[in-house]
């Protein structure tokens, strides 16, 4: 992989493949900067979107118990990036605060490829008590495999380091 700064900040990189031409990373390079106004580097480049726009919520099965997990300790480090993000999150309005006490879950802190963590969440207790999708997306394998015939596939996804 070869990093390409986007925005003018220098920490404002991607990823892109080092197996392609230098004309077509070059392009690829021209078209991620013109457009780095799109790319969202931090929470308050994402824009909050109204409930009363859209809103999601999980149906669950009718004999699920409820399950609140037992609070995890992080260590310091940890706890002090998870504190960082979720403040971030508070203060341009993507998640509020709850006031129940069902179906609580754990923040888990995953170190990246680049050293620094990323926080998921464990829903593993929530995921069972869910109905099964009747039309659940399609093997990712044939997806990949439908992309073979085209000269690019991207992936990007700059605010979350997926790239």
């Amino acid at each position: 992989m070869v990093e390409v700064q986007i925005g003018i900040s220098v920490d404002k990189c991607t990823n892109v493949g080092e197996l392609i031409s230098r004309y077509l990373r070059k392009e690829i390079e021209e078209v991620l900067k013109s457009n780095a106004n799109l790319c969202g580097w931090s929470a308050s480049d994402i824009p909050r979107i109204d409930p009363y726009f859209i809103c999601h919520k999980l149906s669950t099965l009718p004999q699920s118990k409820q399950i609140s997990q037992r609070k995890r300790k992080l260590e310091d480090e940890k706890r002090s990036v998870a504190d960082y993000k979720v403040n971030q999150f508070l203060i341009v309005d993507i998640i509020r605060e709850v006031s129940y006490i069902t179906w609580l879950t754990n923040v888990v802190m995953v170190k990246k490829a680049s050293e620094k963590c990323r926080m998921c969440v464990d829903y593993s207790n929530l995921n069972k008590a869910c109905p099964k999708d009747t039309y659940s997306l399609s093997c990712i394998n044939r997806l990949i495999d439908n992309t073979t015939r085209y000269e690019l596939l991207i992936f990007l996804d700059t605010y979350s380091g997926y790239n």
